[in-house]
This record gives C-alpha cells, sequence and structure tokens, in this order.
C-alpha cells in the first residue's frame, strides 16, 4: 500500500463481485466478509489517507469495514436497495453508516442497479434514489458514480453519458432539491 501511496493512489476498492484475499465480494457465495487480511487493509488505508471504496463487497464484508474504521467510506457507485433490491445496491442502514463515517455514497446510472423491471429504470428512479442517499445520510452524503457503459439497454435508460448530467439536475430540481444542494 505504502507502494501505490508513494505513487498517488488515493481510493482502493478492496473486491470485485468475486471473493479475493481481503475478502467476499457481493457476488460470492457465503455468509464471511472481510478476512483478517482485508482487515488490515483498511487499516492501512487510514493511516496512509487512502479511502476504501465499499461498492462491491458483500453485505457481511461491508459490515466489517464500518467495524474496522472510523475513517470515511465511499460507495463509489451503488444504490439504494429499498428501491431496487439488487445485491450491489445497499441497504439503508449501510447508508447511514456510511453517511456517519464521513463518506459517500454515489449513486450509479447502470439501469438494472436503478430499477429491476426491464424497461422502467429512468431519470425520475435514479433522481429517487439520490433522494433517499440525500433523507438517510444527509445530502452532504451524496455523489454520482456514473458506471456508464456496458448494459442491456432493455431496462431502460437512466443518463446515456456525461452530456446527460444536466437532465439528472432538472430531474432533481423538480424534486425540490435547491441550486446549492445539487452542485
Amino acid at each position: 500500500l505504502g507502494h501505490f501511496h508513494g505513487r498517488g493512489v488515493r481510493m482502493l476498492g478492496l473486491t470485485h463481485n468475486k471473493r479475493n484475499e481481503l475478502g467476499r465480494g457481493a457476488k460470492a457465495e457465503g455468509t464471511d466478509g472481510l478476512s483478517d487480511f482485508g482487515k488490515a487493509v483498511i487499516r492501512e488505508c487510514a493511516r496512509l489517507g487512502v479511502v476504501v471504496d465499499v461498492s462491491h463487497l458483500s453485505d457481511q464484508a461491508l459490515d466489517d469495514a464500518l467495524k474496522t474504521t472510523d475513517a470515511a467510506l465511499v460507495a463509489s457507485h451503488s444504490n439504494c436497495r429499498a428501491l431496487c433490491c439488487h445485491v450491489r445496491n445497499l441497504r439503508d442502514d449501510q447508508i447511514i453508516d456510511i453517511g456517519r463515517t464521513g463518506g459517500l455514497v454515489a449513486a450509479t446510472c447502470v439501469p438494472y442497479f436503478v430499477e429491476r423491471q426491464k424497461g422502467m429504470a429512468n431519470l425520475g428512479r435514479l433522481a429517487d434514489h439520490i433522494e433517499r442517499v440525500a433523507r438517510l445520510a444527509g445530502i452532504e452524503h451524496v455523489a454520482l458514480g456514473s458506471d456508464f457503459e456496458g448494459y442491456d439497454p432493455s431496462y431502460g435508460a437512466t443518463v446515456p453519458d456525461a452530456a446527460g448530467w444536466p437532465l439528472l439536475t432538472n430531474k432533481l430540481k423538480h424534486k425540490n432539491f435547491s441550486h446549492n444542494k445539487i452542485n
């Protein structure tokens, strides 16, 4: 970690969707969470000032991360499981706890993380996720984590690319988010 930190790394994802030496990813079978090594990595990240990205962790691994450090954690591209039941989305208590660390939950445009029903993902549903994170954790703990490419268009469309951010801004204004809160 010191080697990578010295070369500018300031954020680290612990797993992708599978299991590795650090812990269990969101799509890996089992009930375990982080390994002892994974917990040590989190503690060293906190010491170095490297932010830990928890988006791809299993529920148990994320819960372990929250117990391992007081440092701010970031879910760089995850939505609300209460609005769309997908293993990569976060439970309400996880969103609240990430906010308590001073971290961020970055809503993602991935259509099937926004809405499980094919053809129904849209900007309004994405705005619903943003609104829920803001209500649970506080607006200062909301971010955007696009993840724009490689998804089945049959689920619908949210923001297809960076040119679509103004469309989301307008949708949030219609949900009574002030200009200051959006920026």
